[in-house]
């Protein structure tokens, strides 16, 4: 499922809620999962798990998935609790590089 593109979108950073308009905002989905700290984690998200692997979330099938190596995935919950989010594909694609 790629993620729609909005008019109006409020976002969220660092628990301060904005609201902004712009047609290059896009919308993720919230997995119900949070992270070994604490934060919610969405589609899109990028995390470090505690062997250092590098997982994106994604959403397919019906399901939330983490995808490691590029292409292997396993369920997300899985994982979350056991990770940390360091950024997401928008604003961070080069942490997909490491």
């Amino acid at each position: 499922m790629e993620p729609v593109v909005a008019d109006w979108v409020i976002s969220r950073e660092n628990d301060d809620y904005k609201g902004s308009s712009s047609s290059k905002t896009e919308v993720t989905l919230f997995t119900g999962l949070y992270d070994a700290i604490g934060n919610e984690v969405y589609e899109g998200d990028i995390l470090r798990g505690f062997d250092d692997t590098i997982y994106l979330i994604g959403f397919d099938n019906g399901s939330f998935e983490a995808a490691f190596d590029g292409n292997c995935a396993c369920d997300a919950y899985e994982i979350c609790d056991s990770s940390e989010i360091i950024g997401n594909k928008y604003q961070n694609p080069e942490l997909l590089e490491e």
